[in-house]
């Protein structure tokens, strides 16, 4: 049921309800670490108990000397069968809550792991809003160079255009005049003004292109790491249930579950039959 629901649930509720669930958890078997350290001092106050009282063969000594003295030496007394059952308890709870610490430890690992992921996620988040950042960065600069470029040709072609008026009135005026002899100081200030600009115009269209690759290559790595955000997102909030439970750490988790509430079960028929025990010998 909570992995149906999981698949669902948006990226904020995934999260909140992964910590809850994982909090439950920890609770869960915190609360069975106390049930079986109940236990296992109950178990202890049975074995003082036991070890405390005499047995049958102590109290029986003067009595039984005929027909029960045969009986109490061929099998063992009732207390002594006790005794010996709850020491096999004792370990078997031990055995337990070794177990359930190994658990807790796995289930501190697993926290451990969707912590590291939660950090993972936040880093490319990061990433790509600096990139964001960077992206809009340079395309300021890009269309602040475009601008200043624009300006620069329109600048060209008005000062192309005024040499060539000043070219067309000399060779107008070499006409009217019949001089062989043409002024060239405009003509050379103007020809000297236009390598100028043309050079800045090159070396604005070069500045230009390096700054359009540049742009290129911040947009093939936002576009990548875009991709990658998007391809985590998409996992994290559409994982199919049945991952989830093919896992191996949910299988090992389920197994360990499993076999800890079996034993968990035959335990306490265990205790219960000893409890029985305990009540027919203190009748007896």
């Amino acid at each position: 049921n909570f992995l149906a629901k999981l698949s669902h649930w948006e990226n904020d509720e995934i999260e909140d309800k992964l910590k809850q669930r994982v909090g439950f958890s920890r609770r869960a078997l915190a609360k069975l670490v106390q049930v079986f350290d109940h236990i296992t001092q109950r178990n202890e106050k049975i074995a003082n108990l036991i070890a405390s009282c005499p047995t049958s063969d102590e109290t029986n000594e003067g009595a039984s000397t005929s027909d029960g003295s045969g009986s109490n030496q061929s099998k063992p007394s009732l207390s002594a069968e006790v005794a010996k059952m709850n020491a096999e308890l004792s370990r078997e709870n031990a055995r337990l809550q070794k177990m359930v610490t190994k658990l807790q430890s796995e289930n501190h690992s697993l926290s451990m792991k969707i912590s590291a992921q939660e950090d993972e996620l936040t880093l490319m988040e990061t990433r790509q809003e600096e990139m964001t950042n960077s992206l809009e960065e340079i395309k300021y600069q890009l269309d602040k160079s475009m601008r200043r470029e624009c300006k620069l040709d329109f600048r060209l072609a008005e000062y192309v255009r005024k040499t060539q008026q000043l070219e067309l009135n000399d060779v107008k005026a070499v006409n009217t005049n019949g001089v062989g002899i043409v002024p060239n100081t405009t003509t050379n200030v103007s020809k000297s003004k236009l390598e100028e600009l043309e050079q800045s115009v090159e070396m604005q269209t070069e500045l230009a292109t390096s700054r359009l690759q540049e742009l290129q290559e911040m947009l093939e790595k936002n576009k990548n790491l875009t991709r990658q955000l998007e391809t985590l997102k998409l996992n994290l909030k559409h994982t199919p249930p049945d991952v989830i439970k093919n896992s191996t750490d949910y299988v090992a988790l389920q197994a360990q579950f499993s076999a800890i509430y079996v034993e968990a079960t035959q335990m306490r028929q265990q205790l219960e039959v000893a409890r029985t025990q305990m009540a027919a010998l203190r009748t007896a």
